[in-house]
């Protein structure tokens, strides 16, 4: 009886959560800069002749980045990412981009793709707005999600010479959780919680 009550009460909290207006978004994926200093970077970024940014590109397949997922509790060490080359133009509006994700057997964990963004030798990102709600699109595992935003924060920059300068990053991203997610996320709770007793 009192499993069936609290089984009760956790579903009519998720099923009401889910059909109400979410309040704050939450993180999706996030990771610390797993380089011990310019000599090992993330990303180039490439000047046109009169010093503005006209392209950014990224990656990393090195270990230690641990890409973390909080919302699902998920922990992938030694994680790979890769970004193709994104244009600039003169006023940091970075156009489209994809970025890909990669657990340490190279089994795709995570994209990012964006319509339009910003960029400068500090960082790259994009989010939805209500102008433009699908201009970043997060897929993970099989989550809806809305509002998504991201960005890399770029920090050790090092010029190379030709026009080019190399950074290490950080990266987080986050998201509102469409209903159907909240309610997947609450049975997963609600299977745990009736495993335990």
């Amino acid at each position: 009886m009192r499993t069936s009550v609290i089984l009760g009460i956790v579903a009519d909290t998720v099923l009401v959560g889910a059909a109400g207006t979410f309040a704050t978004t939450f993180t999706v994926a996030t990771f610390a800069d797993p380089s011990p200093g310019s000599s090992s970077p993330l990303f180039s970024l490439h000047f046109d002749g009169s010093g503005d940014l006209d392209s950014v590109q990224g990656s990393w397949s090195g270990t230690g980045l641990t890409l973390q997922v909080p919302f699902d509790g998920s922990v992938y060490p030694d994680a790979t990412f890769s970004m193709p080359a994104v244009s600039v133009n003169a006023a940091g509006q970075a156009g489209p981009g994809h970025v890909e994700f990669y657990d340490q057997t190279a089994a795709l964990i995570l994209t990012i793709d964006w319509i339009s963004g910003t960029a400068n030798e500090f960082g790259i990102g994009a989010q939805d707005t209500t102008t433009s709600p699908g201009n970043v699109t997060i897929q993970y595992k099989n989550f809806s999600l809305v509002s998504e935003s991201f960005a890399f924060s770029f920090a050790n920059q090092q010029d190379v010479g030709d026009d080019t300068m190399t950074t290490t990053a950080a990266f987080t991203s986050s998201a509102f959780p469409e209903p159907t997610t909240m309610v997947a996320l609450g049975i997963g709770s609600l299977a745990l919680l009736v495993q335990r007793r």
